[in-house]
C-alpha cells in the first residue's frame, strides 16, 4: 500500500497555523482556523484525499531563532508535525540547497542577480530530493523551473489594520 503524500510547510504557514506569540492577539484563533481550512482545501482541489504534513528542520530552526516563545514551543512539542525538529541536516542536503539557491537566482530590473536566500533552499532541497510537496505563500523562492503549482487557495486573515489576503500554494517538485 503506497504511503500518504507528504507536504512540507514553509515558515509563514507554520507561523499561521500555530501563532506562537508573546502577546495574546484576539485574531489569532480565527486565523489559525483559516490557515487549516486553506491547507485542507489545497489538497481537496488537487484530488489528494490523504496526506501527511511535516515541518522541515530548516523551518524549525528559523522559527526558533525568532523568539523565545517559538524556541520553547518547538523544543517541547512532540507533535508528529515536528518530527524532523531534532534531525540534523546532512551535507548532501546542504550541497543540494546551495546548488538550488544558485540555479534559482533571477535577474532583477537593474541587472543584478537575486539568489534564493534564507532557509527556503533547504526546504526545496528536501522536496526535490525526496519528492515532498510544499505548502507556501511564497512562490518567488520556489520557481516554476523546479516546482509545479498544483493548487492555489486564497485566505483572508486578520491584522492590526484589518483584513488582508494571502494566497497559499501547493507545489509539487519537478523531476
Amino acid at each position: 500500500m503506497p504511503s500518504k503524500p507528504e507536504a512540507l510547510l514553509d515558515t509563514m504557514v507554520v507561523a499561521g497555523l500555530f501563532a506562537v506569540t508573546k502577546t495574546k492577539d484576539k485574531y489569532i484563533q480565527s486565523d489559525k482556523a483559516e490557515w487549516k481550512r486553506a491547507i485542507e482545501s489545497l489538497f481537496t482541489k488537487s484530488g489528494i484525499t490523504e496526506f501527511r504534513l511535516s515541518i522541515p528542520i530548516s523551518v524549525c530552526y528559523e522559527l526558533m531563532s525568532i523568539n523565545r516563545g517559538w524556541f520553547d514551543f518547538i523544543s517541547q512539542n512532540s507533535d508528529e508535525l515536528f518530527r524532523f525538529s531534532r534531525t540534523r541536516i546532512d551535507n548532501e542536503v546542504l550541497a543540494y540547497a546551495a546548488k538550488y539557491s544558485f540555479e534559482g537566482q533571477t535577474q532583477n530590473d537593474d541587472g543584478k542577480y537575486d539568489k534564493v536566500k534564507g532557509f527556503d533552499p533547504i526546504t526545496a532541497a528536501y522536496s526535490l530530493m525526496y519528492g515532498y510537496y510544499i505548502i507556501t505563500e511564497n512562490l518567488k523562492d520556489f520557481p516554476d523551473s523546479h516546482f509545479e503549482v498544483i493548487a492555489l487557495e486564497p485566505t483572508i486573515l486578520n491584522g492590526q489594520k484589518g483584513k488582508y489576503r494571502k494566497i497559499l500554494a501547493l507545489l509539487k517538485p519537478r523531476q
